[in-house]
């Protein structure tokens, strides 16, 4: 081996083992860190799983004083009904469905005036016990953001929000965006810590502790390069002679041509195979890719029909909407934000504003008609990761979405008419049972009062027989519209019977009552044809406390009583 291949070899040797000691120094760094936000998610998942087992075994006092970090409690009753709330204001549906289901809840972060806090549900005996936390609480001093699934994040220390959107959708514990690098690690509920290191600071602490290492190698080099510095003196009349004859043109026919084209040749074949390789890996990747979407895509078809199925308000719908953004938001990280108009609703999430929604500019977009609606998308999508199969299947999914809205509008629109009379457009008897049944319970515990109409009309068969029965449709069409005009917005009123009607009149005095009769009896006399009515009152609490026992005195009134 000459010298100055030794040279070449010490050279490439020393850069490799240095490039592999500072590699390792990094690792070791990188791993410290991960250690320490290791330790810091168990102790977030242990006083989160601290918290919910003492809302599951604990019951609310009448009276609470909150202790720092805490926001808010609520306590609801096995019948989704509020029966205590200290400072918790933003109480859904979907937290007690979750609840009831799972056995206990935990929601994505919530930006509360700059301040974050997550809510935490667990079932309970007697219903569900609900805190809304503040979680620096649970990691007070740490310069670490907390993270939910749809990307969004607080910084525990001074409070700052941020996305980790595209963060999240790798599947590393250790993800590299330059300037930073960025540790996480999942937590309880979903969540996931991340820390964000400057990549400069780990490379100059792997550098420190590289050190001597670097000081074996500057030695080293020290020495070869005085040695090839007298070897250099000792050979330059022999290195002078050898340019000397590289310059007469008679000796360039042996510079080995046939040599060269032979490498040349052999070269470009290295290199077209490295193309086609690098040409399969890509499509093998894009394959994997592809299988990873149609998982995700099948998990959200399979999940769209149980999300709408619990819808019981229209709060709840618009949780559902919610719901469905996010769930599209995670699909991949190509998506970088969704906005989602259902009639004059806008939901948005992530880098999609309401001003997308009313100006969708290059954004891909997709309107569909719904059973009796629209329901508009607006997606951002990442020009440079985004792939036509990918945006097929995305289509196909928008499709199915508007059908299952459709199916819930038909659901919606089937319950909404079996509710009320299709003759006199008021509610059923059974309707109008199950509202004032829930009426009553309320008036127990306000302790109030109310009132109990039951008009009948009197001979209802021969009126029919004289007048013939397109005429007796017309007076009870007439007599509910007396009814709607008599109530408020508060009073509740039905079609009771085949030729009778019922009322309640929510917190009604009964000295007030018979202004009201006398009412709704002068307007009914008005109509173009002579008509008996009977009309009974009962009145909360004085007659009874149960609907039956009220409903039953009304009608033994109505019978006692005879008006026209």
């Amino acid at each position: 081996m000459t010298f100055k291949r030794f040279v070449i070899f010490l050279a490439v040797a020393s850069v490799v083992f240095a490039s592999i000691d500072l590699y390792f120094q990094f690792v070791n760094v990188r791993n410290e860190l991960n250690e320490e936000l290791t330790d810091v998610s168990t102790v977030f998942s242990q006083r989160i799983e601290g918290i919910i087992h003492l809302i599951s075994i604990m019951k609310l006092p009448d009276n609470v004083t909150l202790p720092p970090g805490i926001k808010g409690v609520i306590e609801i009753d096995n019948e989704g009904n509020v029966v205590r709330s200290y400072g918790f204001n933003d109480y859904t549906k979907a937290l007690y469905e979750f609840s009831v289901m799972s056995g206990s809840y935990i929601s994505p972060l919530i930006n509360l005036d700059g301040s974050p806090a997550i809510t935490i549900a667990s079932k309970t005996p007697s219903g569900i016990i609900a805190v809304e936390i503040d979680p620096r609480i649970s990691i007070p001093d740490r310069n670490i953001y907390i993270v939910d699934q749809s990307g969004f994040g607080v910084n525990l220390s001074d409070g700052e929000w941020k996305t980790f959107i595209s963060i999240l959708a790798k599947n590393s514990n250790f993800i590299i965006e330059w300037p930073y690098l960025f540790i996480k690690d999942a937590t309880y509920g979903n969540y996931t810590l991340v820390n964000q290191v400057r990549i400069s600071s780990l490379i100059y602490r792997a550098l420190i502790a590289s050190l001597p290492s670097y000081v074996l190698i500057f030695v080293l080099f020290s020495l070869t390069g005085l040695l090839y510095l007298y070897l250099k003196k000792k050979d330059r009349p022999i290195e002078e002679f050898l340019n000397f004859l590289g310059e007469i043109k008679i000796f360039s026919k042996y510079e080995g041509k046939e040599d060269q084209k032979f490498v040349k040749n052999y070269n470009d074949l290295v290199n077209e195979w490295n193309k086609l390789s690098k040409g399969y890996a890509s499509v093998i990747d894009e394959i994997s890719q592809t299988n990873a979407d149609l998982i995700k895509f099948n998990d959200l078809y399979a999940e769209l029909p149980m999300i709408f199925e619990r819808i019981d308000s229209e709060e709840s719908f618009n949780d559902a909407i919610k719901i469905v953004a996010r769930r599209i938001l995670d699909l991949s990280k190509c998506v970088k934000g969704v906005g989602v108009k259902y009639g004059q609703k806008i939901f948005n999430i992530g880098t999609i504003t309401s001003y997308d929604l009313q100006n969708n500019g290059t954004k891909f977009n997709l309107e569909i008609k719904t059973h009796s609606n629209t329901l508009g998308f607006v997606l951002d999508l990442d020009r440079f990761t985004t792939t036509d199969i990918f945006k097929e299947l995305l289509i196909s999914l928008l499709h199915h979405i508007g059908s299952v809205v459709s199916m819930h509008e038909l659901r919606e629109e089937r319950n909404e008419s079996a509710r009320y009379d299709p003759l006199t457009e008021l509610l059923t008897r059974q309707e109008f049972s199950n509202l004032v049944f829930r009426e009553i319970e309320i008036l127990k515990r306000e302790k109030g009062q109310s009132a109990f109409v039951l008009i009948d009309i009197k001979d209802f068969r021969e009126f029919n027989e004289r007048y013939g029965h397109f005429e007796g449709d017309v007076l009870m069409k007439y007599i509910s519209k007396v009814i709607k005009n008599s109530t408020r917005i508060t009073d509740i009123s039905c079609r009771w019977g085949e030729d009778s009607f019922a009322i309640y009149f929510a917190n009604f005095r009964k000295t007030d009552m018979k202004a009201k009769e006398a009412e709704i009896l002068g307007k009914i006399k008005e109509f173009k044809r002579e008509v008996n009515i009977k009309i009974g009152v009962s009145y909360y609490p004085q007659d009874g406390e149960t609907f039956e026992e009220l409903m039953k005195m009304a009608e033994e009134r109505s019978e006692s009583e005879n008006e026209s």
